[in-house]
Order: C-alpha cells, then structure tokens, then sequence
C-alpha cells in the first residue's frame, strides 16, 4: 500500500509581455510551462514546474533518487 503524497503547491501566473518568445521547460518532465505554472517548496527553494503530476512526479521519484532539486532562480 502507498501512502498519499499531501501536495502544497499553487498555481502562479507567469509574467509575460505579449511579444515574449522566451521558453520555459518543466525541470522535472521537461514540458513546456505556458502562461502559469505550479510552484511549490521543494526543501531547496521555491520550485515551478508544469503541474500538479510534477511535483507528486518530485516528491516519489527525483528527490528520492537524485535528492533536492536546486530551484533555478530564471523564473
């Protein structure tokens, strides 16, 4: 039996000028974050990533495997 991952994060609005064409990939699938992306503390630091499915995807997997994630700071 697993034990249920409680997610903190939120859904943060990306800050965006109409003609941007900066692209932002999910450090943790890598998908591509459009206008929000959800940000949630990741024992490092505020990480933003592509969903809720990201960060149960860092709680059981990455973090367990790799340790913490550095949150990178370009968001």
């Amino acid at each position: 039996m697993t034990a249920e991952i409680q997610l903190t994060g939120r859904w943060v609005e990306r800050e965006l000028a109409w003609n941007d064409t900066d692209v932002l990939n999910c450090p943790v699938c890598g998908r591509l974050i459009t206008r929000r992306a959800w940000a949630f503390d990741a024992g490092a630091g505020e990480l933003r990533v592509h969903g809720p499915d990201c960060e149960e995807l860092y709680l059981t997997y990455w973090k367990p495997t790799y340790g913490l994630m550095k949150p990178n700071a370009d968001y």
